[in-house]
């Protein structure tokens, strides 16, 4: 074989294997980029207490038991949040709770129920 035909074949092998690759590689990039924004919440930027009234709670089952109490109050602007709670213990439904809002730089909310 020739010394320039068998540059061009090679040529051609390389452009085929990047043309597969560089899309799959890329798709990678992008999901690795957003689930970096969502898993990582980033500084907190405003934390604030505020109260509301619990509409209902629950507590998941985990590998070690039961889990810590997932609430849903009603916060005194009319929307609904979902509370998180290192407690065991639950509050009573139409109780009113004081939660800790934290607001991150991503524009995530959370809430955590102060007992």
């Amino acid at each position: 074989m020739k010394l320039d035909a068998q540059r061009q074949l090679t040529r051609m092998i390389w452009r085929e294997r990047l043309r597969r690759r560089v899309p799959v590689v890329l798709l990678g990039a992008v999901l690795f980029g957003i689930a970096a924004y969502v898993l990582i919440p980033g500084e907190v930027e405003n934390e604030r207490l505020i109260e509301g009234v619990v509409s209902s709670w629950s507590r998941p089952q985990t590998h070690t038991g039961s889990g810590n109490a997932v609430i849903t109050i009603t916060l005194d602007d009319g929307s609904h949040a979902v509370a998180g709670s290192r407690s065991r213990n639950a509050p009573e439904i139409g109780a009113r709770i004081k939660v800790r809002a934290r607001i991150f730089s991503s524009g995530r909310v959370t809430y955590t129920w102060i007992e």
